[in-house]
């Protein structure tokens, strides 16, 4: 076994590295902030109460709709959230959720494909942010339907 020499003492190579590593990976591993995930889904998780506004590519007007509901709830994992969807109307009408992934005080609904029970297809997307008291929710989505994109904001308390 090779040996170091530091002036009366004698060490041997596997000794050295490790009084050289050991120090920097205590500084790595106690640094580092560790945070739960479930924290971020759950500040999103309940329902809340409020109001949404909604802007039509094919028109002129907005929609102002409520007072209404959202209900979110949480996923498989710490990060998702499943966000209460309904489609259609009358006989085609068909409740469902949207998946999105939270991070931090935000979460972002990549798009998704759904189908009413008549068999109208629906491309929905979104972003959303919680204040940081976790009191209100805004929820921004997009619908994309037959050619037609209505982009809705919903603000709401949690109840």
């Amino acid at each position: 076994m090779h040996k170091l020499s530091l002036g009366n003492k004698f060490m041997n190579i596997p000794s050295v590295l490790f009084l050289l590593v050991s120090p920097a990976m205590f500084l790595m591993t106690s640094c580092t902030k560790q945070t739960s995930p479930a924290a971020d889904n759950a500040k999103f998780a309940g329902t809340w109460n409020g109001y949404e506004t909604c802007y039509y590519s094919n028109s002129p007007d907005t929609s102002i709709i409520g007072p209404m509901q959202e209900n979110i709830g949480t996923g498989s994992d710490g990060n998702s959230l499943n966000i209460g969807l309904a489609l259609g109307s009358g006989i085609c009408s068909k409740t469902t959720y949207m998946v999105a992934m939270a991070k931090n005080y935000a979460f972002s609904i990549a798009e998704q494909g759904f189908t009413d029970n008549c068999g109208v297809a629906y491309n929905i997307g979104g972003i959303g942010s919680v204040n940081t008291a976790g009191t209100t929710l805004t929820l921004t989505s997009y619908e994309e339907t037959g050619g037609t994109t209505t982009t809705c904001t919903f603000t709401g308390t949690k109840q």
